[in-house]
This record gives structure tokens, C-alpha cells and sequence, in this order.
């Protein structure tokens, strides 16, 4: 599956998300399964980008890393 990055663009912000997924959509989506996710992909204004070159290796969407915050 591809590997999509996801980045906060409001100020203080710092970190971010990295999901292997089929599209943006779905990408997103995976991000966003949770709660505090979703909240976090919204207050934070994030964007979401496919990596290019970057595979992971599931059949599955899955969230490889969050590292998203506030300072």
C-alpha cells in the first residue's frame, strides 16, 4: 500500500501521521478511526500527502505512526 503523511499546519503544532492506505480518502479515514484522532486531523488544520516511493507492505489500512501534538 502506498504511505500517506499526515501534517498539522496551525501554529504550535508539531509531529505527524504517517498511514498506509489505497487513496487520500481512505488514508484519511484511517486516521480519523478514533476520537481524539479526528479531533486532532480538525483543530490542527492538517493536510494529508501521499509519499512518493514509500510502500507498506498490508492488505490492510493501517496507521503506522502518530506523532502529532501541541507545544
Amino acid at each position: 500500500m502506498q504511505v500517506f503523511r499526515i501534517d498539522p499546519t496551525t501554529p504550535y503544532t508539531f509531529g505527524c501521521g504517517l498511514v498506509a492506505a489505497r487513496d487520500t480518502e481512505e488514508a484519511i479515514k484511517t486516521f480519523c478511526n478514533t476520537e481524539f484522532r479526528d479531533y486532532e486531523y480538525d483543530e490542527y488544520d492538517c493536510t494529508c500527502k501521499i509519499i512518493i516511493g514509500l510502500d507498506y507492505d498490508t492488505d490492510n489500512p493501517k496507521l503506522i505512526l502518530d506523532t502529532l501534538g501541541q507545544s
